[in-house]
């Protein structure tokens, strides 16, 4: 799994938003939700080999394989997650705005509605990584 973090860089700026595969294929699920745990903060507190780790451990928890989400230019390593709760207590983990709600877009919904909040969600917090890499080498898990 090594590399994660660069793989996810070599999506900035692309041109079309999106759930891509590292190959660059661009996919859409028919269920599940996906979140991330890439927060601006997460390129200053989580070096190559910490975020192969967070990829790695999230990927054995949730089930997912590895996926790069772009908005607005911007890409994040992502993960599919097929219950709505987990994914959600992985967005308040790593204070995300919100997962996204596959089923809702295989549905035609809009993308706004294809959204679903964290109500936990403070733009002006920043999460502790390094707290979160500790748990996972301590515990074996992130929550």
């Amino acid at each position: 799994m090594k590399g994660a973090k660069k793989r996810a860089k070599e999506f900035l700026w692309k041109e079309e938003d999106g759930t891509y595969l590292p190959t660059g294929e661009l996919v859409k699920y028919p269920d599940g939700f996906q979140f991330s745990f890439v927060r601006p903060e997460a390129d200053w507190q989580l070096d190559d080999d910490n975020w192969d780790l967070l990829t790695e451990q999230l990927m054995r928890e949730t089930g997912s394989i590895e996926h790069i989400g772009v908005f607005g230019g911007f890409p994040e390593t992502s993960f599919r997650c097929m219950s709505k709760d987990q994914s959600m207590e992985y967005a308040k983990l790593f204070n995300q705005h919100s997962i996204f709600d596959w089923e809702a877009d295989a549905k035609g919904l809009s993308l706004e509605e294809s959204v679903v909040r964290n109500p936990k969600h403070n733009r002006k917090e920043i999460v502790d990584y390094v707290r979160v890499i500790e748990k996972i080498l301590r515990d074996g898990r992130t929550l």
